[in-house]
């Protein structure tokens, strides 16, 4: 019974630190295509559910719903976009209905669910554009607190401490420590 009992409390503290930011849907059954596969041939995806993430750049809302445009970033294992290997382009993801631009704000980070429809031709400031559309059947807006932890920097230099590693880093790519068989 000790056992049983243990086990159960033991794997309930395990998978509470593996839940991903998306629900579990069986109806989102995501595919696996990345940003430049939709950009690049998006016929083949339409219909399709996938999972792209970015920066929010900008919020329209008009009578036909509201359209987001995502400055498109990868996505880590956790779903947050990661900006260290830069943007591949942008993506629109409407929704039916009206978005508050104060709780969509420029500049935050947005992992977003959705179904792949037809390209569509838009204008930037210096040229015009054709954006992969996904309509939005999930999104998350990441706060500051679960934003990714940038490593510990050494008070007072611009050095950052080898041995802090957040929740990212993979243990076989850890340091071993220091050498420490000198005598």
């Amino acid at each position: 019974m000790k056992t049983s009992v243990a086990a159960v409390a033991i794997s309930i503290a395990v998978l509470s630190g593996c839940v991903h930011v998306m629900n579990s849907d069986e109806s989102l059954q995501v595919s696996p295509a990345s940003y430049e596969e939709i950009r690049d041939k998006p016929q083949a995806y339409q219909g399709k559910t996938v999972m792209l993430g970015g920066v929010i750049s900008n919020v329209l809302n008009s009578p036909q719903g509201a359209e987001i445009e995502v400055i498109q970033y990868r996505l880590d294992e956790d779903g947050f976009p990661d900006d260290s290997l830069g943007s591949s382009g942008r993506f629109l993801a409407t929704s039916p209905t009206l978005l508050d631009t104060d709780l969509y704000p420029k500049g935050v980070p947005i992992t977003i669910v959705g179904e792949v429809k037809p390209e569509r031709q838009t204008k930037t400031k210096w040229e015009s554009a054709r954006l992969p559309v996904i309509a939005i059947r999930q999104s998350h807006l990441w706060t500051p607190e679960q934003e990714r932890k940038l490593p510990f920097l050494i008070p007072g230099t611009n050095l950052v401490d080898p041995y802090y590693h957040g929740h990212d880093t993979p243990l076989p790519k850890r340091p071993l420590g220091i050498k420490t068989d000198i005598w």
